[in-house]
């Protein structure tokens, strides 16, 4: 066995989830989609459900740190740029993690896929970068990716500088490897965002 390279194997337990649940929700009426049903069940707790099996840290960054306040096994924190959109609540996480690196996520994601997950985890362990980004049909998926945390100072300089505050924006300028998984509905399915309303009944799919 090569020890050395064991050792910069990464596994779930390098990694902080994290669920990005913050934003004014204004294609949503102004209500806070992670409360609404899917399937009888709210969304931040279907995401929360997918994902404490791989993680044993999970952390919430929001705007509103009072509506998930109940969930007493995640740790809750707020963005430190305020408007700074996703890359402003990688910087949250990244000032309360002390893992190697963050596997970040929208909250509005209900249909995550623990093994699709793992996969990711699997493929950044042999994948040394930056940042782990799904790339599914040509599209890149920037919330579902995985950010080392090493990566602090750089989001945090691009953060103050306020210049070009997107994720796609920012993951040209860093080492990204791109993850390709074998392209099913149930992968599909994976990344369907709620956005809007009517979509909680569309994408029903339990």
């Amino acid at each position: 066995m090569n020890r050395s390279a064991d050792k910069n194997r990464l596994s779930s337990s390098d990694l902080s989830a994290v669920i990005l649940a913050g934003g004014a929700g204004t294609r949503f009426g102004g209500k806070n989609k992670l409360q609404s049903l899917i399937g009888g069940e709210r969304i931040i707790d279907r995401v929360i459900e997918t994902l404490t099996p791989v993680f044993d840290e999970i952390i919430i960054v929001t705007n509103s740190s009072e509506e998930y306040s109940h969930l007493k096994h995640c740790q809750v924190t707020m963005d430190q740029f305020k408007g700074a959109g996703p890359l402003g609540g990688i910087h949250a996480a990244m000032m309360l993690s002390v893992r190697k690196g963050l596997f970040v996520f929208a909250g509005d994601m209900p249909y995550l896929d623990g093994n699709l997950i793992r996969e990711q985890i699997s493929f950044a362990g042999n994948n040394a970068s930056d940042a782990v980004i799904p790339e599914v049909k040509g599209d890149i998926e920037p919330l579902h990716g995985i950010y080392m945390n090493h990566l602090t100072g750089k989001i945090e300089s691009r953060l103050s500088s306020g210049t070009d505050l997107s994720i796609r924006g920012f993951l040209k300028t860093i080492d990204v490897a791109f993850f390709r998984p074998e392209i099913s509905d149930k992968v599909l399915r994976a990344f369907i965002n709620i956005n809007y309303p009517g979509d909680t009944d569309k994408h029903n799919l339990c």
